[in-house]
């Protein structure tokens, strides 16, 4: 991963990480498996981050998308 990469990943999760645990919570049980949710969207982005489009509406579609798919 290089350094933009790693810098647009922060930025990812500040912005979304909230909006993310929201539905989260919706789906899951527990708390706690809301942010394992969060935490593997995350994961699954950091693995391949030129999967995220760029633009405010994509990119909420496709972390949505992972986390949804998780």
């Amino acid at each position: 991963m290089t350094p933009a990469q790693a810098e647009r990943l922060s930025v990812l999760f500040d912005t979304h990480a909230d909006r993310l645990y929201r539905l989260a919570r919706r789906l899951a049980r527990t708390a706690d498996d809301a942010l394992d949710l969060v935490q593997e969207t995350f994961l699954k982005a950091h693995r391949d981050p030129s999967s995220i489009p760029f633009g405010l509406a994509d990119e909420v579609a496709c972390l949505v998308r992972f986390l949804v798919n998780v």
